[in-house]
């Protein structure tokens, strides 16, 4: 029997919709720009390739919370929390809205973690169920 890609596609996404949470992804651009990449991958013929660097292409490190955990909840409604997060740790107002700045060190290892989190959901997650669910 032979399944459309675009039918895979459309699969894969309800899957991934139902096994990860909102939060996993960051944001809908993310999850966007996964089901992209992932339409992409299948679209492949036999001996192409997708890098690793074109699989987290677009995607929006700091969107994604969980990488961060300092940060405070954008939907927090307590005020003494907001004021807290405007304050940097010698008590001053921060001119960026409470926003935690990333350096660049931060940034590139929560890159690194991303890029490792596309790679074990390619690897070990998409790819495995691709082959036990469809005959490729």
């Amino acid at each position: 029997l032979h399944t459309s890609p675009d039918r895979v596609l459309a699969f894969f996404t309800e899957v991934l919709k139902t096994a990860f949470p909102n939060d996993f992804w960051g944001s809908h651009h993310n999850f966007t720009i996964v089901i992209r990449t992932l339409k992409r991958f299948l679209f492949m013929r036999r001996h192409e390739q997708l890098t690793e660097k074109a699989i987290v292409n677009g995607i929006r490190v700091k969107d994604i919370t969980w990488l961060c955990p300092s940060n405070p909840s954008r939907d927090d409604d307590d005020p003494q929390k907001k004021d807290d997060a405007n304050k940097n740790h010698y008590g001053k107002k921060q001119a960026n809205g409470g926003r935690n700045a990333y350096s660049a060190s931060n940034h590139a290892a929560s890159t690194t973690l991303v890029r490792n989190v596309m790679r074990w959901l390619y690897c070990q997650y998409i790819i495995p169920l691709l082959r036990s669910l469809f005959y490729i």
